[in-house]
């Protein structure tokens, strides 16, 4: 399981990944506030947590390698 407690951090969370996870571009992201992100993001994790182990694993080491600690 997937879980973000900093706020900042749910946020650089989705400036990295929103873009590549739903239909938002980048430009999209960036001109996002940061309540918006935020919110984005949490739904964005939640599906993430549902997801079958084996991809939620993908999912996990995929914000490591972007440098978010779990």
């Amino acid at each position: 399981m997937i879980v973000i407690t900093d706020q900042q951090e749910m946020i650089e969370v989705g400036e990295v990944f929103l873009h590549q996870e739903t239909d938002n571009t980048m430009e999209d992201v960036d001109n996002m506030s940061e309540f918006d992100k935020y919110y984005a993001t949490r739904e964005m994790i939640q599906k993430w947590n549902q997801l079958p182990e084996d991809k939620l694993v993908i999912k996990q080491l995929g914000l490591e390698v972007q440098g978010f600690n779990l």
